[in-house]
């Protein structure tokens, strides 16, 4: 294992990385915030070079997808994003971070409300907690609708509506809503 800082990259990460390619296939959480940041670190360092960012994810945890879109979004190189199998939900947000939206043409893509996971039965139970709970996921949701919005040039109506709906796209239907510019 190579190492940047006190992360270390695998074999594999690190030789994507040479080829300018981050991998997000697994899970967003703090530990996939993590490489992605370290990736985009280490390419800063070395001049911002266009990259391609290959996604192949199920979705994960609302906090570290944005802080992963943020810092996709304000790396100064381009980015294309390339969907390879499927793009759901967290994922799909982040790939609109990219520069250049692209999936290939057997690819599913799916955007959804927020799934507030980890509650506990005492935040159920006690009405402050609860709202409070309901407030942090509508903040989220509308924070996922504007970027929506602002990437696929549509109404947030129609992006709650879509969001409400829970169904995958083809690649096509994601090109027509405006997820994706292009499907190779």
């Amino acid at each position: 294992m190579d190492t940047y800082g006190e992360y270390q990259f695998s074999s594999l990460q690190r030789e994507l990385l040479e080829n300018k390619i981050i991998s997000i296939k697994s899970d967003i959480n703090a530990d996939m915030a993590e490489y992605v940041h370290n990736c985009l670190l280490h390419l800063r360092v070395n001049d911002s070079p266009d990259i391609d960012v290959i996604f192949r994810c199920e979705g994960g945890d609302v906090l570290p997808g944005f802080q992963i879109f943020d810092e996709l979004r304000l790396y100064p190189g381009n980015t294309r994003g390339v969907v390879m199998g499927y793009s759901f939900s967290m994922t799909t947000i982040i790939l609109q971070a990219c520069t250049e939206r692209i999936a290939a043409r057997n690819a599913l893509l799916l955007i959804h409300n927020t799934i507030l996971s980890g509650l506990s039965t005492k935040i159920l139970r006690k009405p402050k907690l609860n709202a409070e709970a309901v407030k942090f996921g509508t903040i989220t949701d509308e924070r996922v609708q504007q970027i929506l919005a602002e990437r696929t040039g549509k109404s947030m109506a129609a992006i709650r509506r879509a969001m409400d709906r829970e169904k995958s796209m083809s690649a096509e239907e994601a090109k027509k809503f405006g997820l994706i510019d292009k499907i190779i």
